[in-house]
């Protein structure tokens, strides 16, 4: 059963009521992954990107990123397009179809600023830097009212206002 593979798999990685232990929980939810449950193909592709041992790297959390994307899961769609957006392995960046999962997601995300973060770098990746810089005001708008460390935004404000892409890891926070 996928969802009780991806709960074992979760408390393992978690801790929750047991000690952590990241080589069954990876077994857990790959085991889960394999059946198609997109939490747990969310769940490895952002402990790979995130870079814990054993999980992969970013083609593979890409590879499980876009599974769970194709099976409607928002967060998917959400962290599919920051890595297509900004990786920093240029292989691995599709500023356009960042723009495109955006689109047809914003509606359902645009209340939270990594959305309008995600616009953002995809844009100025796009060398579109007037629209870059706009939808990152945005973000540190609604990030300030989150109670957010806004210094990593502005910096990557200054750098679209200043004509440069920024590149790296937009889930860091």
């Amino acid at each position: 059963i996928p969802q009780a593979q991806f709960e074992v798999g979760y408390s393992l990685l978690i801790g929750i009521g047991c000690a952590p232990d990241h080589g069954k929980a990876i077994k857990w939810l790959e085991m889960a992954a394999d059946q198609n449950d997109p939490n747990a193909e969310v769940t490895l592709a952002t402990s790979a990107m995130s870079g814990s041992p054993g999980f992969g790297d970013l083609a593979q959390a890409r590879s499980w990123l876009e599974k769970a994307a194709a099976q409607g899961n928002l967060d998917a769609e959400l962290y599919l397009s920051a890595l297509l957006a900004a990786a920093p392995e240029p292989g691995l960046r599709d500023p356009q179809r960042a723009l495109g999962i955006l689109r047809k997601a914003f509606d359902h995300i645009a209340s939270d600023p990594t959305a309008f973060e995600v616009r953002a770098a995809a844009q100025a990746a796009e060398a579109d830097f007037p629209d870059a810089a706009e939808s990152e005001k945005e973000a540190i708008r609604k990030a300030h009212h989150l109670g957010w460390d806004l210094s990593p935004l502005q910096a990557r404000l200054t750098l679209y206002q200043a004509g440069k892409p920024w590149y790296g890891d937009l889930l860091e926070f």
